[in-house]
């Protein structure tokens, strides 16, 4: 019998299924829409990034090797030109704006980089500076493009950000083939020798790795300050236009100022031609990140999604931007310094370019270091007081150059200093190869030293008698 409760119950349940159906409905009509304007799936990785573990693992193993895609299938690869001829001309393009005061750091960066762009391109003829907006700009011996297409109009992004083609084919259409076009993020300075330097480099693409700083004042304290490279980041590209034009229909439709536009463009162009790795014309005031990777914007989503795809089809392999080491690294200690695990790893965050190890002299076993950040460990035990005893840093420079042989240059660098903050250390490049004088620092107490002594094993050396 069909109760009064029973009648309760149903109509009860059947009000909870209309509305879970309805939310159902809801999302499933979001997703579609955001689909929609992503033109394509945005999925997620399941990574989570972190720029300091990030940094340190990218420059441990790279995912990726330089100038030779021998390993690769070449059959089904397209072919990407090369430009031969002499360069005549530049074509430098920004997305240009100049923000609100109120804004005083993001304001005080676009300054400076301005101010810099200007400065460089007045050391060589024939360079066009050429700034893209939205709305009408001027400014004087500026090239002002308006381009209607932006995140805000295609993405209904809440900034009018530029996509990367539109802007690169405007500077593409003021030189020819031979000519280079550069794009560079537009809170970035460059050097004063910015366009000698790519003249002088010549290559086909040059990726930008730009140079840290903490904030300074004026371009001067830029330049000549302290800077170091951020390896897992590009914000520059310079392309000859021939070599763009062959490589330009496999370049996603990606928009700046957003996360993995860099990400993707860098693999695209390594995957499929040869690259060149700028790492000291280009620099960036530290300052707030204004995107996160665990909330990424619509805009975020979008260049996730093209970077993906570009992965799926074979177009990159790199899941993190590193930069081929040409130098050395030497971090030496007598085995009583401590190894302070959060000042060593931001020291070797700011020498990412380089190989690093640690040649570490202990007293005892014990001294050893268990934590060492994955850096190449080297620890020599002492062989007691005829080894203790005597200066050890020329045995320690022949030791060091034996192990990073090949390197344009070493630097040394004592594990007290780097505790201490000074990361100055004492550069030695090629020809380094020839054995350093391990005497010399020891004559004045050991007079007789160059014939009561050797070098043992492990490098040291070790006197006869004391």
């Amino acid at each position: 019998m069909f109760s009064l409760f029973n009648f309760i119950s149903f109509f009860f349940y059947k009000t909870l299924y209309d509305i879970s159906q309805g939310i159902d409905r809801h999302i499933i009509k979001s997703n579609k829409d955001l689909n929609i304007k992503l033109k394509g799936v945005a999925n997620p990785t399941g990574y989570i990034f972190n720029h300091i573990t990030d940094n340190l693992k990218a420059s441990k193993k790279r995912n990726h090797r330089f100038n030779d895609t021998d390993y690769f299938d070449k059959q089904n690869f397209p072919k990407i030109e090369s430009a031969e001829g002499r360069v005549k001309k530049i074509a430098h393009v920004v997305n240009f704006f100049i923000p609100n005061k109120k804004n005083k750091s993001l304001y005080h960066r676009t300054k400076l980089t301005l101010e810099s762009l200007e400065n460089a391109a007045m050391q060589l003829p024939n360079i066009d500076l050429i700034g893209c907006s939205t709305k009408d700009e001027k400014r004087p011996g500026w090239i002002m493009k308006k381009i209607e297409r932006s995140a805000k109009s295609e993405l209904n992004h809440s900034k009018d950000f530029l996509f990367l083609l539109d802007m690169l084919d405007e500077a593409s259409n003021l030189v020819e083939d031979d000519d280079y076009i550069v794009y560079s993020n537009f809170d970035c300075p460059v050097s004063p020798n910015f366009y000698e330097n790519l003249l002088s480099i010549n290559s086909d693409i040059v990726e930008y790795v730009r140079r840290n700083c903490e904030n300074k004042k004026n371009l001067k304290e830029i330049f000549e300050g302290e800077s170091w490279p951020y390896v897992t980041g590009r914000d520059a590209f310079a392309f000859k236009k021939k070599t763009y034009l062959s490589i330009r229909e496999y370049i996603p439709d990606f928009i700046i100022g957003e996360p993995h536009w860099d990400t993707g463009l860098s693999g695209i162009c390594q995957q499929l031609h040869y690259t060149f790795e700028n790492l000291s014309d280009l620099y960036h005031i530290d300052h707030d990140m204004t995107w996160s990777s665990h909330n990424l914007s619509i805009g975020g989503q979008y260049n996730q999604s093209l970077w993906m795809e570009a992965k799926a089809y074979g177009l990159s392999n790199i899941n993190l931007l590193s930069v081929e080491k040409t130098k050395g690294l030497i971090i030496y200690s007598s085995g009583q310094e401590k190894l302070s695990i959060p000042k060593i790893e931001k020291f070797i965050s700011r020498h990412l370019d380089y190989e690093i190890a640690f040649i570490d002299l202990i007293k005892n076993q014990k001294d050893l270091k268990n934590d060492t950040l994955e850096l190449n460990y080297y620890p020599i035990l002492h062989k007691g007081p005829s080894t203790l005893k005597l200066n050890q840093d020329a045995a320690i420079k022949n030791i060091g150059c034996r192990l990073l042989n090949g390197f344009a240059e070493i630097k040394f660098i004592k594990l007290k200093d780097i505790n201490n903050g000074n990361y100055s250390g004492k550069v030695y490049k090629e020809p380094y190869v020839k054995f350093y004088d391990i005497f010399i620092e020891n004559e004045k107490k050991y007079p007789n030293i160059r014939k009561n002594s050797f070098i043992n094993d492990e490098g040291l050396l070790e006197i006869c008698s004391i």
